[in-house]
């Protein structure tokens, strides 16, 4: 039987539920289309991380192990979280079911992913120029003194005249359009962590590998964006004191963040 445009759904009292006519379940019910659903986690590519036993050393210490076995943090029950997504309400900030009101709760997110969710609140400095402080406070002795690194891509391509000064492979990991740093670049550039016999670069390394790790999982994961694609250089600072990684609240963060998206 066709359901009348006319038919109503959700609480008869809309006091407190004021946002029924916009909610998905409206739709639903007049039998519109679905609107295309995406989540906006980037895990699809996270078995494309490699990491060794000191990465995942130092992940643990920082209050990150559950991130260190990636193709674990990749799966996604998309029905689920669709059939969630369907029952939340922003009027309440809780999910609405047959039973009653139900919520996600610090003590969730710190079974679900094992972030501390307590200590230091994740607050940061205004950046007046976020490309620049990409380009100066990120630490990697790597892209300070070392060439470019070339792709094997791109010794198939053919020579072009250089129209100016090439860009360095910091500043090519840079999204002018988002004014980001692009998380594919981050990915490709610290997948794997190098072989290295020079002293200077063993713990280095270690450190600024699993570093750019955890800024990717930032974007990708903990603060995604509507673009899916890139990570804002203000989270930079949480990581620059690699010893202070663990004192910071990031439970709480991620749910915090999860009621302004």
């Amino acid at each position: 039987m066709e359901k009348s445009k006319d038919s109503a759904c959700g609480p008869i009292d809309r006091s407190l539920l004021f946002m029924q006519e916009d909610h998905i379940s409206t739709s639903i019910w007049e039998g519109d289309d679905r609107l295309r659903f995406d989540v906006r986690q980037y895990t699809t590519c996270m078995d494309k991380w490699v990491l060794d036993d000191e990465q995942r050393h130092l992940l643990d210490s920082w209050g990150f192990g559950v991130f260190a076995h990636p193709q674990v943090v990749r799966q996604n029950d998309i029905a689920l979280i669709r059939a969630l997504v369907e029952r939340w309400r922003p009027e309440t900030n809780t999910f609405h079911f047959p039973f009653g009101e139900m919520t996600i709760t610090l003590e969730d997110v710190y079974m679900l992913m094992g972030l501390p969710i307590s200590g230091r609140a994740l607050t940061f400095t205004d950046l007046a120029t976020p490309q620049q402080y990409w380009l100066t406070q990120w630490e990697d002795l790597r892209l300070e003194k070392g060439p470019v690194r070339k792709k094997k891509s791109d010794k198939k391509k053919k020579k072009k005249k250089s129209k100016g000064k090439e860009k360095s492979e910091r500043e090519k990991m840079w999204s002018e359009k988002a004014s980001a740093v692009s998380l594919y670049s981050l990915r490709e550039t610290y997948k794997k962590k190098p072989k290295s016999k020079r002293p200077e670069y063993l713990e280095q390394d270690t450190r600024v590998y699993t570093r750019a790790y955890v800024f990717w999982i930032i974007g990708a994961i903990l603060f995604p964006t509507s673009s899916r694609s890139t990570v804002h250089p203000r989270y930079i600072q949480l990581l620059q004191k690699t010893d202070e990684i663990i004192d910071y609240a990031w439970g709480a963060g991620v749910l915090a963040y999860l009621y302004i998206l």
